[in-house]
């Protein structure tokens, strides 16, 4: 969803939720701030969350980045011991 249509249906008593998983993080950061100056209602931001492929170097990466809004919030950092669920792999 565009900054405007977020901001939009959070105005209007909705949950707007900012679709980003795939915009880099300037991108992010422009249309948060694009949303905030827009409503001062809650809105959410959905990031794609896929199970780590075998020798993935992004997890780690992601985490770092994760643990920038963690900290923000006061929860503690993430794991770099990111294993796929046993539930998920016997599929």
């Amino acid at each position: 969803m565009a900054p405007e249509l977020v901001s939009a249906v959070s105005n209007a008593g909705g949950l707007g939720i900012l679709a980003a998983s795939r915009l880099t993080p300037t991108q992010l950061k422009e249309a948060i701030l694009k949303i905030k100056s827009k409503t001062q209602n809650s809105f959410g931001v959905n990031s794609l969350l896929a199970p780590p492929e075998d020798g993935n170097k992004d997890v780690t990466s992601a985490q770092h980045y994760l643990d920038n809004f963690r900290n923000e919030l006061g929860l503690p950092s993430g794991t770099l011991n990111i294993s796929i669920p046993s539930s998920l792999t016997s599929q």
